[in-house]
This record gives C-alpha cells, structure tokens and sequence, in this order.
C-alpha cells in the first residue's frame, strides 16, 4: 500500500485486549538505489493523559473564576462578559431585552437568627428555584451576597411583566431550611433594553434604580424602571 510522508496518531491494543494511543508516522527512504519505508511508533499515551489532566483542571479554573462557589450560579464577572453579547444579538434580532435585578428583603435577619450556615443554604435554595422558573436561554447570576441578576429576552416587551410576576410567585414560597419554613420576600428591579439603556452597565443602573424604588414602595414587589426614577434619585443624592 502506498504510504504518503507524515505521521498521525492510532490506537494499538495488545494480546490483552488493552490500547495504546501512539503516534504512527512513515517515511519513504532511498537506501543504495532501493526504496525503504520507514515505520516509527511512539507511545503517547502518558503524554495525551497529562494533556487531558491539564485541559480539565484549566476547565475548573475557569468554571470557579466565572461561576459562584455557593449557588454554582454565573457570578458578576461572567455577567459583565455575557451581558454585551446578549445585547448585540438582541438588536440583530430585533428582541427586547429585560435586565431583573433582585435583592432578598431583610436576608441579614436571617444570618442573625439563625447562621450564616442557614442562610448559606437558604440562598442556594434560592437559586435553584431562579434555575427552576427562568426560560432555557434566560441568564441568571448571583452577584453579590443576597442579589441575583436575572437577563431575559423576548419580541414583545410586555411579556416580561408576566415573567415578573411568575417569577416573585415562584419566590414567594417559604424555604424550608433549619428544621422550619422561612418566608420569603424578594424585591426585583427591571430595565428594559433599548427604552431604558442600550449598554450594559446602563441597564444594570436603571434596574438597581427601580430596585430601590420597589424596597421603597413597601418591598416583596417588582418595579419596571421610569425616567423619573433617574431624576428622583439624583434630587435625594443632592439633598443627602
């Protein structure tokens, strides 16, 4: 059979049934006016292990860098990645794009009743229901202790006052953790792109805007971010 110069790699296996991945090249030689073929075979084996060792423990770096060590939940900084690239194919498609923030209510109770241990689990209880509740291409983040960042895109803007309202009824449910049922009570800010930002960090600010002003309309609801938010907030900066 013909053989062309180069080398690839194959499987061996021995009389034991056992395989050996190996590097397999073959070369044409001139020798006294005949030609030889030149067969070389080198284990790799060990060498395709490590590198697949090394693959892998670079996958769980990157898994912990961008995802939270609690909830398992994409962290803020792979947010701040993703974000923008959900943007771009938001506006190549002509979808809406909602940014939830939510902030548990009064979650430091919690810690100080009962343990940080509890309120560990209470929170990992938490983000599973978020898992559970959003669409398979929704977004959803933990970015700081009792915070979650929810990202969902739709045609029709006004699904997502149905998605926010799904979504604090699916939270609504008491927690079981402890050894009792701990009430639940979250308050969630959202901005729509493009009406209210076209960047990213913009409608994260205008979200976390209308969180305030749902913590300040009596908690345990949801606020769609208003111009006059922006302008409320800068009046009560300005006199603080």
């Amino acid at each position: 059979r013909d053989v062309d110069a180069g080398s690839c790699e194959i499987e061996l296996r021995d009389a034991r049934g056992e395989g050996k991945l190996v590097e397999f090249s073959a070369n044409r030689l001139t020798v006294d006016d005949g030609d030889v073929l030149c067969l070389i075979f080198r284990d790799v084996s060990q060498r395709k292990q490590a590198e697949a060792r090394l693959l892998d423990q670079q996958r769980r770096l990157e898994h912990l860098a961008n995802h939270d060590v609690l909830t398992g939940l994409p962290n803020r900084l792979y947010l701040n990645f993703r974000l923008p690239g959900m943007l771009a194919e938001a506006e190549r498609e002509h979808q809406a794009l909602a940014v939830c923030y939510l902030d548990v209510d009064n979650f430091k109770n919690i810690n100080d009743t009962s343990g940080h241990d509890i309120g560990d689990e209470f929170l990992r209880a938490l983000a599973e229901r978020l898992r559970n509740v959003v669409a398979s291409g929704d977004l959803v983040a933990r970015i700081s202790g009792d915070e979650f960042v929810i990202v969902s895109a739709a045609r029709d803007p006004r699904v997502f006052d149905a998605i926010a309202r799904r979504v604090s009824a699916h939270l609504r449910e008491p927690i079981h953790v402890g050894g009792r049922d701990v009430p639940v009570s979250v308050s969630m800010g959202i901005a729509v792109y493009p009406q209210d930002g076209e960047e990213a960090s913009e409608l994260l600010r205008n979200a976390d805007i209308a969180l305030y002003q749902a913590k300040e309309r009596g908690r345990d609801n949801y606020q769609f971010f208003v111009r006059e938010m922006n302008e409320r907030v800068r009046e009560r900066t300005r006199i603080e």
